[in-house]
């Protein structure tokens, strides 16, 4: 337009003076944090019109000292989170909010009710009749949505900070909260009993720096896409003092963090998907799988439903933990995949502008012939391999849920590994033994259940 020349930039608008194309000048810019990933811009009769990630944008361009946002056209973006729950989904707009959808009609799924705002939706979590959507202002907010149709704000938290990832477990939600700049990550639990009034009962600043977390009863596991980070294990057995109980390095970083049963599910943007025994830590992993890229990811009923970017939706059966197998395979044509979430066979998959549906039974193992049986008696099995060098496997059996103990000794009685603490379910279960930095030569695996079982293995370490 005449002398200057206006450009669309990731984070909004630069006017360039080139009345000299010699030497351009940035005489003006308009940045903002909801203005991100524009594509093209048009300037007519005082007025841009811009291209958005997820809508068009409308700028007063009449006042040369200043650019003035006076409208904004949203369509759908459902690139950012879902969650699913009885016949909806939930899915974030990060722009403008909270979509639900009603997905009873698999072929037909229908937007039946949306909850605006703006403020940066990052991450809804379900529980109950109650969503909790993370933002960066406020750092969470409440949603009643009993009535899908119309969900509506009953309460907020802000403390000042980005709320990011959140994980539900009974009366606690845990938060991974970030400065503005994203530089300190703070894990900051709520009491949410009540859910319209939720209540900060503790906040601790982590050293890592945090990506995304998994939690139970006793434990928070928060890791960080940084590798030198590593994970960071938080014991939130008093949820008023939390505090880090153990740091596990990893060769990696991560995106995504998944906790089922004691196994920790870790992927990342790279592809690499690394599988941990929690019962083990800080023991290296018991399993590593690669894919193209990994978004996003999320378990049900032994099989990891993953988002793949541009390489689709990934079904990696993890019956066996210890040994992931890609059993599906769903394309998209020119699209890349983000959220995703399942129940049952059905997963939702967001991917730009887009919300589709899947059915994945035929890609799915059954439970009936995907689970061993049950085991007739305890007992421990041989370790394998055995000669081993760095890592052997211990399998135990079973035949019902049981209090178990494993230890290994090396051969002056001294305890080197603890390598099972707790409860089991019936079944059969593997450990791993890493016996790297340890000397060769002879070690005891000593397999104990309270009144049922207490058997001893010659194990041997040959470098």
């Amino acid at each position: 337009m005449g002398s200057t020349s206006y450009i669309s930039t990731d984070d909004g608008i630069s006017v360039i003076d080139i009345s000299d194309p010699s030497d351009p000048v940035v005489i003006l810019e308009y940045n903002n944090q909801y203005v991100h990933s524009s594509s093209d811009i048009m300037v007519v009769n005082n007025y841009a019109y811009m291209g958005a990630m997820c809508g068009l944008r409308i700028f007063d361009m009449s006042n040369p000292d200043t650019i003035i946002p006076i409208g904004y056209y949203n369509k759908r973006d459902y690139r950012d989170d879902i969650a699913m729950q009885g016949n909806y989904a939930y899915a974030v707009d990060e722009d403008a909010g909270l979509s639900i959808i009603d997905i009873s009609d698999l072929e037909e799924p229908v937007e039946t009710g949306f909850y605006s705002f703006t403020g940066e939706a990052h991450e809804v979590a379900l529980y109950g009749n109650y969503a909790y959507l993370t933002s960066r202002i406020p750092t969470v907010r409440v949603l009643d949505i009993s009535d899908p149709s119309s969900p509506v704000e009953i309460g907020s938290y802000d403390c000042d900070m980005i709320g990011t990832t959140i994980q539900i477990n009974g009366n606690n939600a845990y938060i991974d909260c970030k400065q503005a700049d994203w530089s300190t990550t703070n894990l900051v639990i709520l009491d949410i009993s009540d859910p319209g009034n939720p209540i900060e009962i503790a906040q601790l600043q982590t050293a890592n720096r945090g990506r995304d977390l998994a939690v139970n009863d006793n434990y928070v596991y928060l890791a960080s896409t940084y590798p030198d980070d590593g994970i960071s294990v938080i014991d939130i057995s008093d949820p008023q003092n939390p505090y880090e109980s153990l740091f596990v390095d990893t060769p990696d970083g991560w995106d995504e963090v998944i906790l089922e049963d004691h196994y920790l599910y870790l992927g990342n943007y790279s592809g690499i998907m690394e599988v941990y025994d929690t019962n083990t830590l800080p023991s290296n992993e018991i399993a590593r799988y690669e894919l193209e890229e990994i978004w996003d990811m999320t378990y049900e009923d032994g099989m990891l439903y993953i988002s793949s970017g541009y390489y689709g939706l990934r079904l990696i059966n993890v019956y066996e933990p210890w040994d992931p197998e890609e059993t599906g395979w769903y394309e998209f044509t020119y699209e890349k995949t983000y959220g995703v979430s399942a129940s049952g066979s059905i997963a939702c998959v967001g991917y730009g502008t887009f919300f589709q549906i899947f059915d994945c039974s035929n890609g799915t193992h059954s439970s009936e012939t995907s689970l061993q049986p049950i085991p007739s008696s305890f007992s421990l099995g041989p370790a394998s391999p055995n000669p081993f060098n760095p890592s052997t496997t211990i399998t135990i059996n079973l035949p019902d849920a049981a209090e178990l103990n494993v230890h290994v000794f090396n051969i002056t009685g001294q305890r080197v590994a603890e390598l099972a603490n707790g409860s089991y379910s019936a079944g059969t279960h593997q450990f791993t033994f890493d016996a790297s930095g340890m000397a060769s030569g002879i070690y005891f695996v000593r397999a104990t259940v309270p009144g049922q079982l207490d058997q001893t293995q010659k194990v041997l370490l040959v470098r």
